[in-house]
């Protein structure tokens, strides 16, 4: 292409009105680009040089050709580094001709530089010219000059090291203008802020004396630019905020000017410009997000800050704030990062979080000389949410701030009520399902009739908010005991004629149908033909707020359809999962993103109950998930070339990817037969090399489920491809030298892992084959290299944290803690593959080979919870004498572990009450049943579910001791047991069923159906079912009332 056509070909691209002929262009033109790249920069640069109106475009599409593509960029491409390097001087000559369009050359000339110094190109006259650029006395060329140091500084220091690029920083910080000064606070930014993140060996770091040296100017080259105010505002907010990227994450090195970035967050808040308000707040925050340590004379100057000017500008709001907040649309365009007043909120939770004493100190200072008006109740409102939102505060702090957190939904202002509604629900996230959540959730009962007689929808909607998130947050008690209120508020405000509510109502909805597991047919039949009546109406221009109410609404029926599958009668459920389906292969899905993530996560939910009536769907779900996984995470723009950005990051298509994965994992579980047609098609798209190795821990599910397929459909040879293609993967994606996977990537490929290996064994009968060993040993040791995994990526997070100078020693400890229950997670299914694994064997021959393998695994994974999983399964599943002879060691040395750490781990217990099961008449067990009876005399109050669990399966089978059996029952009673509930409700039937003590059997029989009704769905379908329903049906009359005067709301409610 000569250079005249290629030129027309920008024109036509960039100046056509005919949006056909510049879509063609556009097509057109990338192709170009793509094949011919050295005609494409020779071309580009003389239409640079030609100086008309399309030098302008040829130096916009140059540089984004740099920015864009990185390693396939043009003028690497090529591969000729004269080449490259005389286009640069010639696009550095035509900024020195005077060229009319020489900002833009500039810029495309900083890009070039910049691809070039990271490709260790001979770049001298690229920093002479810089050099001169700033040595003019034209300040055009001197921000030319410092504008190229903004480039050259996202390169790595290693490759600039050889250039003087410190002291060209120092001389743009020397001149006067201030536009070359902002320009240096950036390229210095830039540096300061990558010399923070170097994690390999092609990269150094700035020298500490440097480095103080550039904060330093840079500090003052910020009192420079601000002393030009209010001409300079706008450049000093640029300066301002290019600096900030420094002090966000860097502020503890940067302890020698510690007092000068607070002196400047202290000028900032000083100004009566909100702009500069807020940097002064971002600044002031970098110091609790960075939790340093405060010296007196900071303390006392912070609580200046908070006492004269923070506060009062959370205090001062006007109505028109209020008005402005109560225009939105939905609850959730209200918080907005970019609102000063979001912001000051935002940070005061930071304040809470590294200096909650000094900011209840200054609020206390603050309020004590003024009546509690509604303004100065909102703010306190503010500082306690913030507080009990902060990291590492617990159920104590909770319960004693309750009552002032209750008091706020007395305070007459609409803004407050709005406020104390959002910021509970926040709290329940917070605490989850502890003691303090139930407390605060009854608490705020009392007030919830008065806020939904408001005339402000949004209070209504936020309240209705409050109540589904206590009703999710909170034990299903407390959703029993307000039932009959739940379905009032659900009636009265579901034909709401404002969205906002009608949404909220559903989410309400939601919550009942998890907490209870049933459905509330009146509802869902109302809210089923809402659906189908919205869905004629779909259309890719709808609004957020309608997109959200109508995904709200899928979400809610999905429910809906899981919990009440035995209640729905199957038309009705076969239709709305067709018009779910419907929807998913509707094109508009395509345009509303989150439409499909809402139909997706319907279809991977309800697979597993019905995926029988999607068969007839399937090649159209195929076809859907073909074209979902064909998507990449970006894709190049075609049709506009000197736009910002002309590559288009899908970020929704991560998520899409995870859910396909999932879905068609289940599908093959579910609809192994019916899924054999497409199981060629399914290998394809699962075993290309596009996806990330990240990705495994979701594709492994399909790809070992395949062979189950095959042997579904006793096809040997696919049975075959499939364990080899299975192998295969694994031996890249698993077993690799460089493939390293964290504890919750491992948890998901041990449990599909462990149902490939039920598979093998189920083929050796199917196919009647011999005892696999060669394959299962491999399958073994896979398990055993992903365990190391987990222990290795446990080790290295313990070192990094121990390392970690800003966290406290406690809080480092609440963090292992929370660390340590993916660690719980994983042993679950480390508990699934070692029973399978040892069930599988038929002889002792086998059996030994299996179990010299898991030893083996046991010597080397060195993390108790992992080995005593694995000992658990052993001792359960083998032949006892076995058992009792590898074991016996490691009873006494897990019981000394588990009694004597705060933390009481659920596999160790669970392990020790295996053997104390099993073993009840062993010495070891009788040494340790006097230590409990010394244990349960002193106090019956445990600090743990497990302590508990484990001290009462020692009362209930391994003693005869009637007292101590009745009060570890009547505690079951007045308590919630937590996590170890399943051992109790175990172990509460082996008594019943043995007859054991008689004198307690009312109070065995209770707690057994409280437990029972709060754990329905894990027995629904079980013998444990049929059990425990012939216990309550054979209640003589007598018994009947005293059973009931001991149930739960749960069973109660239940049982009506």
């Amino acid at each position: 292409m000569k250079v005249d056509e290629f030129q027309n070909l920008l024109n036509t691209a960039v100046n056509s009105r005919i949006p056909q002929e510049i879509q063609q262009a556009s097509e057109m033109y990338f192709q170009y680009v793509e094949q011919n790249q050295e005609e494409f920069l020779q071309n580009a640069i003389l239409t640079i040089e030609s100086n008309t109106p399309l030098s302008a475009i040829a130096a916009i599409v140059l540089k984004k050709n740099c920015t864009y593509h990185m390693n396939k960029t043009a003028i690497i491409a090529i591969d000729n580094q004269a080449m490259a390097v005389n286009i640069l001087q010639r696009l550095l000559q035509q900024i020195l001709s005077g060229s009319q369009y020489a900002r833009l050359i500039n810029d495309c000339a900083g890009e070039v530089g910049a691809v070039l110094i990271e490709h260790k190109y001979p770049m001298e006259m690229f920093f002479s010219f810089i050099e001169s650029a700033l040595g003019q006395d034209d300040v055009s060329y001197q921000r030319y000059g410092a504008i190229l140091l903004e480039y050259v500084a996202n390169c790595k220091l290693k490759f600039l090291a050889e250039y003087p690029i410190f002291e060209l920083m120092q001389t743009a910080f020397s001149k006067d203008d201030i536009q070359v000064s902002q320009s240096a606070i950036k390229a210095a930014s830039v540096l300061i802020q990558g010399s923070s993140f170097i994690n390999d060996e092609t990269d150094m770091a700035i020298p500490d004396d440097i480095q103080e040296q550039l904060i330093q100017t840079i500090l003052f080259s910020l009192q420079k630019i601000g002393q030009q105010l209010p001409e300079s505002k706008k450049t000093f907010i640029k300066a301002l905020d290019n600096f900030h990227t420094v002090t966000e994450i860097n502020l503890e090195y940067m302890l020698n000017n510690i007092d000068n970035v607070f002196e400047l967050a202290g000028q900032l808040l000083n100004t009566d410009d909100e702009d500069l308000f807020c940097q002064g707040v971002l600044y002031l925050e970098s110091f609790a997000n960075n939790n340093l340590e405060l010296s007196e004379q900071q303390i006392a100057q912070m609580n200046v800050m908070l006492t004269s000017k923070i506060f009062p500008y959370l205090q001062n709001i006007d109505q028109n704030f209020v008005d402005k907040l109560f225009g939105k649309v939905d609850i959730d365009e209200f918080d907005d990062p970019n609102d000063p007043y979001c912001l000051i909120v935002y940070a005061i939770g930071s304040f809470a979080s590294a200096y909650d004493d000094q900011l209840q100190l200054a609020f206390k200072q603050y309020s004590e000389q003024q009546q509690l008006t509604p303004q100065l109740a909102h703010l306190k409102l503010i500082i306690i949410s913030s507080t009990l939102n902060a990291e590492f505060t617990d159920n104590n702090l909770l319960a004693q701030l309750t009552p002032q957190l209750l008091q706020m939904f007395e305070v007459q202002s609409e803004l407050t009520q709005f406020e104390i509604c959002k910021s509970i629900k926040h709290i329940l996230q917070r605490y989850g399902m502890g003691p303090g959540s139930s407390q605060l959730a009854k608490g705020i009962m009392q007030y919830v009739p008065q806020f939904l007689k408001s005339t402000n929808p949004f209070i209504i909607a936020q309240t209705i908010n409050m109540i589904a998130e206590a009703i999710h947050q909170v034990e299903s008690d407390f959703c029993y005991e307000i039932f009959d209120y739940l379905i009032q508020i659900i009636n009265e405000f579901q034909q709401s004629p404002h969205l906002i509510v009608q949404r909220q109502v559903l989410s309400l909805l939601e919550q009942v149908m998890k907490k209870t597991r049933q459905i509330l047919i009146n509802p869902f039949n109302y809210y089923t033909q809402i659906f189908v009546h919205q869905a004629n109406y779909l259309n890719k221009d709808m609004k957020g707020a309608d997109i959200n109410y109508f995904i709200q609404l899928i979400q809610t029926l999905t429910i809906a359809l899981q919990v009440g599958i035995e209640v729905i009668d199957q038309q009705s459920a076969q239709n709305l999962i067709t018009l779910l389906l419907e929807l998913l292969f509707n094109p508009i899905s395509e345009f509303i993103h989150l439409l499909t993530n809402s139909l997706l996560d319907a279809v991977m939910i309800l697979t597993e109950s019905y995926a029988t009536m999607m068969v007839q769907f399937l090649p159209q779900l195929m076809e859907k998930f073909t074209s979902i996984l064909g998507k990449t995470y970006w894709v190049d723009k075609k049709d506009n070339i000197v736009a910002d950005n002309n590559v288009e990051y899908n970020g929704f298509i991560l998520t899409q990817h995870k859910q396909v994965f999932k879905s068609i994992g289940q599908l093959l579980q579910q609809l192994p037969l019916q899924m054999y047609d497409y199981s060629q098609n399914i290998i394809q798209m699962l075993a290309s090399n596009k996806f990330s190795k990240y990705d495994f821990m979701y594709i492994c599910q399909s790809i070992f489920a395949l062979p189950g397929v095959a042997l579904f459909a006793k096809d040997f040879n696919g049975y075959q491809f499939a364990i080899n293609l299975a192998k295969e993967q694994i031996v890249n994606q698993i077993l690799a030298p460089d493939q390293h996977h964290c504890t919750d990537e491992v948890t998901p490929m041990i449990k599909s892992l462990a149902l490939m290996l039920q598979c093998v064994f189920t083929a050796q009968t199917t196919f009647n084959l011999e005892f696999q060993s060669d394959l299962i040993h491999f399958i073994v040791e896979t398990f055993k290299k992903l365990i190391l995994d987990s222990k290795s990526s446990f080790i290295n997070w313990l070192d990094g944290i121990s390392y970690e100078t800003k966290i406290r020693e406690e809080d480092k400890k609440a963090l292992i803690k929370q660390e340590v229950l993916s660690i719980y997670t994983c042993s679950d299914q480390i508990s699934l593959f070692t029973s399978i694994v040892i069930q599988g064997c038929k002889t002792d021959e086998e059996r030994k080979f299996v179990l010299n393998m898991l030893v083996e695994a046991i010597k080397v994974c060195k993390i108790d919870s992992y080995m005593c999983t694995m000992l658990k399964e052993i001792i359960r599943n083998s032949k006892p004498n076995v058992s009792e002879k590898m074991f016996l060691g490691f009873f006494e040395q897990f019981l000394n572990t588990f009694m004597n750490n705060d933390i009481k781990h659920p596999p160790i217990a669970q392990l020790l009450i295996t053997f104390l099961t099993l073993y009840p008449e062993h010495e070891l067990v009788q040494q340790s049943n006097q230590q409990v009876v010394q244990r349960l005399q002193q106090s019956i109050e445990p600090f743990d579910s497990y302590y508990f669990a484990f001290n009462f399966v020692q009362v209930s089978l391994c003693m005869k001791n009637e007292e101590l059996y009745e009060m570890c029952v009547n505690y079951i009673i007045q308590h919630k047991v937590g996590e170890a509930r399943y051992i109790v409700f175990d172990t509460l039937m082996k008594v019943f069923q043995g007859q054991k003590f008689i004198t307690a059997r009312i109070k065995t029989v209770a707690s057994i159906i409280n437990l029972y009704f709060e754990n329905e769905i894990i027995y629904k379908g079980k013998p444990v079912e049929i059990e425990v329903q012939r216990i309550i049906r054979e209640l003589v009359p007598e018994d009947v009332q005293q059973v009931g005067q001991l149930l739960t709301p749960t069973a109660q409610a239940r049982l009506q």
